[in-house]
């Protein structure tokens, strides 16, 4: 098989070529790449090395029967249901769209919970290693603003104008020293 786990992923690219949300790419091809046992536990090709949600602690699932669902295509956006990525049940729709305006892209994800839907973890893959500051993450020029209660809109400069994606935090935890630690958040994008 020839596939990556990554139904719906992104890749923010600035005006200077700069992947602050990037892809990972392929690999180097090895044995474990055509075991259908381990592929998919590969970073680059599951989903943990996409920039898609993780629902309930889990990944998206491979097989040709798991793909996107009512993509649309408009002369000002791209949309898609990405729910058949996942375990049957764990969510009822997971429904990604860009929103193409004038100067600017907008991302919005909207989830329609199912009685299994536990957790939902809004996962962005980047190759920057991120500064994190009083609720500030940057990304190389890129910033992404976590304060407690309220919205932040970022906007982000690609080659066909500005992407701009709303935060609002519920929850925060950062535990971080020179040795690494964690970051916990509990936030909608839109």
């Amino acid at each position: 098989p020839h596939n990556h786990n990554d139904l719906g992923s992104l890749m923010i690219v600035d005006q200077n070529d700069n992947t602050p949300i990037s892809d990972p790419g392929r690999g180097e091809y090895c044995k474990d790449t055509f075991d259908t046992e381990k592929r998919y536990t590969i970073f680059m090709n599951g989903s943990q090395g996409h920039s898609v949600p993780i629902i309930n602690g889990k990944y998206q699932v491979e097989g040709i029967e798991n793909k996107a669902e009512s993509v649309e295509i408009g002369e000002d956006f791209f949309s898609l249901d990405i729910q058949g990525g996942y375990e049957d049940g764990v969510i009822n729709k997971i429904h990604r769209i860009f929103k193409f305006n004038e100067d600017s892209v907008v991302m919005t994800d909207e989830f329609e919970l199912s009685e299994s839907t536990e957790s939902i973890c809004e996962r962005f893959i980047s190759q920057s290693m991120p500064r994190i500051e009083d609720g500030l993450v940057t990304l190389g020029n890129t910033r992404m603003i976590f304060e407690k209660g309220n919205k932040y809109t970022g906007q982000y400069e690609t080659p066909f104008g500005f992407l701009y994606v709303g935060v609002t935090t519920n929850d925060m935890n950062v535990k971080v020293n020179d040795d690494g630690g964690s970051i916990e958040l509990d936030y909608y994008v839109q």
